[in-house]
């Protein structure tokens, strides 16, 4: 995980969890048209994370229009902050699906 995205942080709070959501998918999107191929990996990673969430929460949105009106409403953020929040919970999440994975193939011995 590039270091943007795996350090903790705290950048302002997204209004709703869905918006933070739609933050970090755009803030991953971006890292994923990076030139550089672990970058961009770790961006299409991040921007399918958080695209499940998206739509996991909502499978009726217009992603197309949320997009649009969260990309208005993040000119204020700290995009860096942003991206540390982001990394932050994939790194939870990550270390909870691992830990799931260690707990099954111990039940499986």
């Amino acid at each position: 995980m590039s270091a943007a995205l795996a350090l903790a942080g705290g950048a302002q709070a997204a209004t709703s969890a869905g918006n933070h959501d739609l933050q970090c998918f755009i803030a991953a999107s971006q890292i994923a048209l990076s030139n550089d191929q672990d970058t961009k990996s770790q961006g299409l990673i991040a921007s399918m994370f958080f695209a499940g969430k998206i739509f996991g929460a909502n499978p009726s949105i217009d992603l197309k229009a949320a997009l649009a009106t969260e990309t208005d409403r993040m000119a204020k953020l700290d995009m860096q902050a942003l991206l540390k929040e982001c990394g932050a919970e994939m790194k939870s999440r990550g270390d909870q699906i691992q830990a799931a994975g260690q707990a099954l193939e111990a039940a499986g011995k």
